[in-house]
């Protein structure tokens, strides 16, 4: 099994090392084919040549790659490169606009980041408002049950002190009457006998 894997590298390295090559080999012989069609003035030659080194994708190295730059930019009375992140020749215009995209992308990446911050800490604040609203609403809640129940022993205050004055009077009118009275005798039960008057 060790050996299968072992011989898989080889066979895959293998592979590798010739595209390379290829590609190189490919660029300049274009390049060279390019140049001297431009020398003898062969414009469709030079122009097939020019179409090869763009097609040409993949690593390109040392003499192929400044030979194809010449005879783009000789070709086409523009600024070339090779741009090596791309693996291609591109003309600079064409690597300022890719250039000026990625730029572009990335701003909106960090624009979308930003909107999506904003968004996540406008959500957050919204909850967190919630939250305060919630426990507004239960404090609000539990004061007017507090309120509620004072105003309720409040009445109950009123209507016992209002209760043992009417049986104060009675009980001065006829003390009897009022002893038996059952609101009466509650009363006094809870507050006392009225002071005699004697």
């Amino acid at each position: 099994m060790k050996f299968m894997k072992f011989s898989m590298a080889i066979v895959l390295s293998s592979l590798s090392v010739p595209a390379k090559a290829e590609e190189t080999d490919t660029a300049k012989s274009a390049a060279d084919s390019c140049l001297m069609a431009l020398e003898a003035g062969e414009e469709r030659a030079a122009g097939e040549a020019a179409i090869t080194l763009q097609a040409v994708e993949g690593d390109v190295f040392g003499e192929a790659r400044d030979l194809g730059v010449e005879c783009l930019e000789k070709f086409t009375g523009e600024q070339w490169l090779y741009a090596q992140g791309h693996k291609r020749f591109m003309s600079i215009d064409a690597f300022k606009a890719i250039d000026q995209r990625r730029t572009i992308k990335a701003r909106m990446g960090q624009v979308v980041e930003e909107i999506i911050s904003d968004t996540e800490g406008l959500a957050e604040q919204a909850r967190q408002n919630r939250l305060a609203a919630e426990k507004e609403r239960v404090r609000a809640g539990e004061l007017l049950q507090q309120s509620a129940q004072e105003l309720s022993k409040a009445r109950r205050e009123s209507v016992s002190i209002r209760t043992y004055t009417a049986c104060v009077k009675l009980y001065r009118s006829n003390e009897n009457s009022a002893l038996v009275n059952p609101v009466c005798n509650a009363s006094f039960v809870a507050n006392g006998l009225p002071p005699s008057i004697d």
